[in-house]
Order: structure tokens, then sequence, then C-alpha cells
């Protein structure tokens, strides 16, 4: 014979608890959530896992230009990639193609940076930076 593992009562066969005792425990778990429910809410929450600490070290101005600068002129080549590379650098198709670039780059960018309905602008430019790389990319392996 066995015993209850919580209240030492004697139980019939190799159960691990008497029924008062598995009950109680039940309504104490309550209804378990499904497990993907919490990691799809949990991304849309924060999609990059960012903490606020980490958000909140210095950065220097520069580093912050240099990105933005760096991610425009991605966005400007994705253009260019996105027409095949047939029309001169710099002219209205081009132009038009990188805008696409922007306005697919910063509304991505606005949503990893960001921890429930806060943005944190400290991590903007990075994420700008990548996220017009990748799109870059994809234009480019598109020509």
């Amino acid at each position: 014979m066995s015993k209850c593992r919580y209240c030492e009562c004697e139980l019939p066969g190799n159960e691990q608890s008497c029924l008062p005792c598995y009950e109680s425990r039940y309504a104490a778990i309550g209804k378990p959530k499904p497990p993907i429910k919490d990691l799809v809410l949990g991304f849309i929450a924060n999609p990059l896992g960012l903490k606020v600490e980490d958000l909140e070290t210095r950065r220097s101005f520069g580093a912050d230009i240099i990105c933005t600068t760096i991610g425009l002129l991605l966005c400007w080549l994705g253009g260019y990639a996105k027409l095949h590379y047939q029309v001169p650098a710099v002219s209205k198709p081009v132009l038009h193609a990188a805008e696409f670039c922007l306005v697919l780059a910063v509304p991505l960018a606005l949503f990893f940076v960001r921890i429930g309905w806060k943005i944190y602008w400290r991590g903007f430019c990075f994420a700008f930076l990548f996220i017009s790389y990748g799109i870059y990319g994809w234009f480019a392996i598109g020509a």
C-alpha cells in the first residue's frame, strides 16, 4: 500500500494522492493555458525580448547617425536592386522603390523596438539598420 504525498493517508494500489488532495491541488492550479498562446502573446508584447535596463545604457549620438545613414543607403540600394539595376541609380523609379523600402522598414523597426505599447527609441536606429539590410537582401535576391 502506498501513502498520499500530501496528507499521508493510506491508498489502495499504486496511487500517488487521495481524491480530496487531488481535487484541492487541481482546483489550485486551475485550467492550464495552452503553451502556444503564451508564446504568441509574449512575442506580440515584446518581440525581441528587450529589457529596459539594456536600452537605458548610453550610446553615442554618432552611432545613431551612422546606423540611420547606412539604413537609408541600404533602402536606396534596395530600390535600385528592385528595378534590376536597369535604370540610372538616381532616377524617379529608383527613388519610388526606395520609398517602398522605407515604408516597409520603418514600421517593422518600430514594431521590434517596443515593450508592450512603449517604444524605446534608443534601439530604433540599429533595428532600422538591420531591417533595411534584410529588405535590401530581399530585393537583391529577387533581382
